[in-house]
This record gives structure tokens, sequence and C-alpha cells, in this order.
């Protein structure tokens, strides 16, 4: 009778165990996939698929999506965020962008095409809140996604370029040493091997603030100046090194100027500053009590320096940085804000 107590016991408990054990799989999978039995809203295309377009531009027509929300769940709480399959195009202006759902249940989007391939392909995904935001812990999964496609050709003459986001237009730089490749400065550092169609950042380049210029010396050295840490150059575009010794305020520069022999370069706050020892130190110069911001450096034939002050005043120094001369220039063009100088290889000046 003890025997069949105790064998009875032993099967409860064992059934016990493996419900247990059940039980602890299935909440391990829920916590695997969140909300996974929970209903889910639905996302449709509406109208914008399988266009054709050219690089660069955008489609002729909008993108349009209807959203069909869970109940007790206001359609204006969703968000559409896009990925791109094929192609290197924008979405709404954007590289990495987002979408928000109207009152209704729609939204639109403008799919700017990329430059880089005929088949374009982009994914849409319907999120209900953010992915940047947490829900108890947790991140956001999609909550529905669809596919649209595009096909893109060449531009027949000037064309947009792809891959670099929106450069400005006023401080967006571009270089080249062996005009093969192309280097853009444009918050970030961009190569172009294609003449400038299609843009990718430069790799094993440091997490620098912003890249807001970028030139060479006629030994292929490139030189990079940064919004708030300085100059940066490197002999092999792999190593990188620091060259701001002597200077004390790098933030929001104003001008640049890459030489063989004399670097140049100024600050919002602070300079204008000259290394003729590539960066090992540089030193302030002294040019005109009423002006501190200086910008378009350049260097004549002659050795001589040139630069302008914010008011548009023409500078010029015959002694490497160590005096300056203020030059009257004509009428019309005198204390006018200059926005473009430099010096051809006939000695005569250019400027706008």
């Amino acid at each position: 009778m003890i025997r069949s107590v105790l064998y009875i016991k032993l099967i409860f408990s064992s059934l016990l165990m493996l419900s247990l054990m059940a039980g602890c799989k299935k909440d391990s999978d829920k916590e695997k996939d969140p909300g996974s039995l929970l209903p889910k809203a639905k996302l449709s295309l509406t109208g914008g698929d399988k266009q054709s377009g050219i690089y660069g531009e955008n489609l002729p027509n909008e993108l349009s999506f209807k959203i069909t929300p869970i109940e007790g769940i206001r359609p204006e709480q969703y968000y559409l965020e896009f990925a791109f399959v094929q192609g290197n195009g924008m979405i709404n202006g954007y590289t990495i962008p987002q979408s928000n759902v109207q009152q209704d249940g729609t939204a639109k989007a403008i799919w700017q095409l990329g430059c880089n391939s005929n088949a374009q392909k982009i994914k849409v995904y319907l999120y209900a809140y953010p992915t940047t935001y947490t829900n108890n812990g947790k991140a956001s999964v999609p909550q529905d996604s669809i596919e649209v496609e595009a096909t893109g050709t060449k531009p027949i003459g000037w064309g947009k370029s792809c891959g670099c986001g929106v450069p400005d237009m006023f401080k967006a730089q571009v270089t080249t040493f062996d005009s093969k490749t192309l280097y853009l400065a444009s918050n970030k550092l961009y190569s172009s091997t294609d003449g400038g169609m299609n843009w990718y950042e430069v790799a094993g380049v440091p997490k620098w603030s912003s890249v807001v210029g970028a030139q060479f010396n006629t030994k292929g050295w490139l030189y990079v100046l940064t919004k708030t840490d300085g100059i940066f150059y490197s002999k092999d575009l792999k190593n990188w090194e620091a060259i701001n010794n002597g200077i004390l305020d790098k933030r929001d520069p104003t001008g640049f100027m890459v030489k063989d022999d004399i670097l140049m370069v100024s600050f919002y706050f602070d300079g204008p500053y000259i290394t003729t020892d590539n960066g090992f130190f540089w030193k302030k110069m002294l040019v005109s009590n009423s002006s501190q911001r200086f910008s378009f450096f350049n260097k004549h034939a002659d050795g001589s320096l040139y630069l302008f002050d914010d008011w548009g005043k023409l500078f010029r120094s015959k002694d490497t940085g160590e005096t300056w001369q203020p030059i009257l220039l004509d009428y019309g063009y005198y204390l006018s804000q200059p926005t473009g100088f430099s010096i051809g290889t006939d000695g005569l000046y250019y400027r706008n």
C-alpha cells in the first residue's frame, strides 16, 4: 500500500514538473517575440509602386499608404520607417527616414532615387511607436511591412549626386589629388570614383566633429578641417594625426589653406594662424584690430600671402605673415563681402 502511494506521488510530481517546464518555455518564447499573440495593425500601399525616374531625382508621384489600426489605437499614433534594399536614394530628403501617419490613417512619402542601380527597392515598416522609444523596456517591433520597387536611369548632362545626404551648398568642399578619386567634405568625409555620381563615406576616418574642409598638398597628403576638433592629416588615408599645437580655440573655422610649405587657418573666435612646420606649432598672426574673423587665404607664386577680413577688406603679407598691409580694391568691390577668391597660374587675381 505504501509502495502504491509513493508510485502515485512520483507520477504526479513528474507531471507537475513537465507542466512547469512547458509553462517556462512558453513564457520564454513570449519574451523573445513580445506581442506575438496581440493583434497587429495592417499596412497597405495605395499608390506609387513600380515607377520610373532619373537617378537623383524624385519619382513623378508620391508613395501613398493606408494604415488599418487595431481597436483602441488612433491611426496617427503609428509611424512608418523606410529601409533601402537596393539603391542609395533618400525618402523625404533623408537617408534614414520616417513618415507620420495622418488622422485618417493615410501617409505619404517622396522617394528620391539613388544613383547606383537601375533596379531600386525600399522596404516600409509600420511601427506602433518610434524605434527610438521602448515599451516597458522592450524595443519596438514592426506591426507590418511592404516592399516598393522603382526603376532608375542615368541623366543626360547634369545630375544630382547620391550617397552623401544633402550637402551644405555654402560649406561643402570637393578636392582631389589624382583627378580619379574625388573627396567631399560635408559633415563627414566622402569619396567618389565615378566622377561624383555616387559618394561613399571614407572608412577608417576617426570620429571627429563635423568635417568642414579637406585639401591635398602636392605630396598627396590629405588635410581635414573639423568644426570643433581642429585639423588632422594623413599620408595614406589610413593613419591620421592631429596637428593643433598652439591653437587656442578650435571652434567654427572660417578659413583654411594647405600648401607644401605653409598652412593657414582661422576660427570664428580665434586666429588667423600660420605654420611652416606642418602643424608642429601654429603661430597666431596680427592682421587687423578691427576684425577677428578671416577667410579666403591664398598664396601667390611670388610668395605673397593674401586673406580677407570679415568686412571684405583684402590684406597682403610679403614676409610669411609677420606683417600685413591692406590693399584698396576698385570702387564697387571694396568693403563688399567676397564669396570666393583665387589666384591663377598666370598670377591674375579672381574674386567674386
